[in-house]
């Protein structure tokens, strides 16, 4: 995200963790509470750790080359990957809150992230109803996943998911019933 909507603004990423049992509301709850902290002008330890190394010379490829190899020995430090926003399962861009619609994303050879969720600016479309037509808001949503993640009928079924859980979302309003949840 952009701290402020200026080309010249800093960028930032709002890493947020959710809890199996969360509903809407408290999801909404820890995303508005992860941009606010984005946003603020009080940098973390990742920050700063960040602007130490990129003062050095060539501080940048070593500490690249560096944690590049102890993530592929499984030895990475967990406060690295806590703090890099492509070590997390869904990566999601809204997109809509500058206007812009969804294009499908790439995926990156770093982290863990399988699946980028893009999601797009809200737009009218006239619907045909039996007396006649009336305008209602959509809005686009794309994914780009990683087919290595999960077998295809396992996929699908997470997609069937969550279109049913889109056309009904006050569903979301109560936290999931895990014992529907196969294993």
């Amino acid at each position: 995200m952009k701290k402020v909507l200026t080309e010249a603004a800093a960028e930032g990423n709002a890493k947020i963790r959710f809890e199996s049992g969360d509903c809407i509301g408290q999801a909404m709850e820890k995303i508005s509470a992860g941009i606010e902290s984005a946003r603020g002008d009080v940098p973390g330890p990742d920050d700063r750790e960040f602007d130490f190394v990129h003062g050095i010379p060539l501080g940048k490829a070593a500490a690249t080359l560096c944690f590049r190899l102890l993530d592929r020995f499984n030895a990475a430090p967990v406060k690295m990957i806590e703090a890099d926003p492509l070590f997390t399962s869904v990566y999601v861009a809204n997109l809509g809150s500058i206007g812009l619609d969804t294009p499908y994303h790439h995926l990156y050879e770093w982290g863990s992230s399988s699946i980028f969720m893009v999601v797009g600016r809200v737009f009218q479309k006239e619907m045909r109803k039996s007396a006649g037509t009336a305008l209602k808001h959509y809005v686009n949503v794309k994914f780009t996943v990683d087919e290595r993640i999960a077998e295809g009928i396992y996929f699908a079924h997470a997609a069937a998911l969550f279109q049913r859980l889109m056309t009904k979302p006050e569903t979301l309003e109560m936290p999931p019933d895990l014992s529907e949840v196969e294993t």
